[in-house]
């Protein structure tokens, strides 16, 4: 998002890091893979080399590769005698597009969040 005045092209994200309402932080991994995909479907589009669907291929495929990979990692460190034998449930995000902000107190109200102005989900507005 920019401020376009008549001498210059001025981003949101560095006036909220200049002002020290936010900190410029290192994108994470996924919302980075997420962002090469997103580039490459909107790339393909503009050369008509999209497919319909065909993201949506990439990523049932992605997450098929990725459960396999989980599935032979487990398979082999459970064959180790010496590794207790247990299983834990986990919970993350579902999706690398969503955030959730929570304060537990007030002291915690006007804490930092960082964005990064590069990311496709830098952006995070308080909706009171």
């Amino acid at each position: 998002l920019f401020i376009t005045s008549e001498s210059t092209k001025t981003s949101v994200l560095d006036m909220l890091v200049k002002e020290g309402h936010a900190v410029k932080a290192e994108e994470s991994f996924d919302s980075q893979q997420s962002h090469e995909a997103l580039m490459t479907l909107y790339k393909n589009m503009e050369e008509g080399a999209h497919v319909p669907m065909s993201g949506n291929n990439f990523w049932k495929r992605r997450k098929s590769e990725e459960e396999e990979l989980i599935n032979s990692l487990f398979d082999h460190f459970s064959k180790r005698p010496e590794l207790p034998r247990m299983k834990i449930r986990l919970k993350g995000p579902s999706s690398s597009y969503k955030a959730s902000f929570h304060s537990l107190s007030q002291k915690n109200r006007y804490k930092t969040v960082s964005l990064e102005k590069t990311s496709i989900n830098s952006v995070a507005m308080n909706e009171n």
